[in-house]
């Protein structure tokens, strides 16, 4: 991954720094020890829900970052109150944590289809230990959601037209390959 990504979108920087700075606010807020705080700095999830605030030209984005991250690390904590529930889809869990009330909805939707692609490829990793542990996992019942689901994402990340923000996103966490939630 290249170390320092840098980005403008209507005047917003998200970089390096900026990445380092909502951590530290993170580790403030939800009081992280030492290993969480490298656990969540290492996270590309994690930098990707960051960094849309900044993409997506929100006004505060400092704010939101630390709230998305936030709401991010209190599923990761959570997974009871968080994990997927019966009638709600995979996109649907991921809502709460890309609204962005006043964000570009055009980059609002992007970061959502590249988090659901991800939430989709860590569902179809962990589908035998879900089934052994009775975890919640949508794939469970319909394996075959994921081949269509994930076909009709990358046409979507693959037709949006500012393919340049799409490669500055994937060098966050890329979307095709990555199965960590």
């Amino acid at each position: 991954m290249v170390k320092s990504v840098l980005t403008k979108r209507k005047g917003l920087l998200f970089s390096e720094t900026t990445w380092h700075t909502i951590i530290e606010h993170t580790v403030l807020a939800a009081k992280l020890d030492e290993k969480e705080k490298y656990k969540i700095t290492s996270c590309p999830v994690a930098k990707l829900i960051a960094a849309l605030p900044y993409y997506a030209g929100c006004r505060n984005p400092d704010q939101l970052a630390v709230l998305k991250v936030g709401i991010y690390l209190a599923a990761c904590r959570d997974p009871v109150l968080f994990s997927h529930r019966k009638n709600q889809s995979v996109r649907e869990r991921i809502l709460p944590i890309t609204v962005c009330p006043d964000g570009d909805s055009r980059v609002i939707k992007l970061v959502t289809d590249f988090l659901e692609l991800i939430s989709l490829n860590d569902h179809l990793a962990d589908i035998d230990k879900d089934l052994k542990t009775g975890h919640p996992n949508p794939l469970i019942d319909n394996v075959f959601y994921y081949y269509t689901r994930r076909e009709q994402l990358i046409q979507k990340i693959k037709s949006y037209s500012d393919q340049t923000l799409v490669w500055h996103l994937s060098l966050l966490a890329d979307p095709y390959t990555l199965a960590w939630w």
